[in-house]
């Protein structure tokens, strides 16, 4: 499956690269937002390795997000445009680390990073064990879209590829 993706990956990236320009890249707010906030969600899960809890999330964005913007903007070899990063930190309207694996990290902390990976390892070997290679292509595109740009999870195709791979790894001997 990796070797049939990796001729329409590199097709993508060099379209991508095409069209995109270092004016388009900090003209928008997107790359701004999603690396300012990965780098809040790190910042938050470093001083708060166990999470700061539902309730918590709000006081969070408004503590750690100022480090992370000034951070990102001495980083980034662009100037980037934090617009939507900065409305977080005075309505905090649709505010979210913007995928589900940053989201529940600074949810729950370390110990939803560690039970998220062991899960995820379970059901990818159970896959191999069992020669379910399609089931674990699914399962690994449905875990790449929850770390890198998904945070729903509450969509029916999260929620079935996981109980798919949930029921191999059972039904190899394993117990709930």
């Amino acid at each position: 499956y990796l070797l049939l993706a990796a001729p329409i990956a590199y097709l993508a990236a060099d379209r991508f690269l095409s069209l995109s320009t270092l004016e388009l890249l900090s003209e928008t707010a997107t790359l701004a937002t999603r690396g300012t906030l990965a780098l809040w969600a790190s910042l938050v899960v470093l001083h708060n390795p166990l999470g700061v809890g539902f309730g918590g999330f709000y006081p969070a964005l408004s503590e750690y997000l100022p480090d992370a913007i000034r951070t990102a903007s001495l980083v980034a070899p662009i100037p980037l445009n934090f617009e939507e990063v900065v409305l977080y930190l005075t309505s905090s309207e649709n505010a979210s680390a913007k995928t589900m694996l940053m989201n529940f990290a600074v949810y729950l902390g370390v110990p939803f990073l560690l039970g998220y990976f062991v899960f995820v390892s379970r059901i990818v070997k159970a896959c191999i064990r069992s020669s379910r290679f399609t089931l674990m292509a699914a399962i690994l595109f449905v875990t790449v879209a929850l770390c890198t740009y998904s945070d729903s999870l509450v969509s029916y195709n999260v929620l079935l590829v996981y109980g798919l791979g949930w029921r191999e790894y059972t039904s190899n001997g394993h117990s709930a």
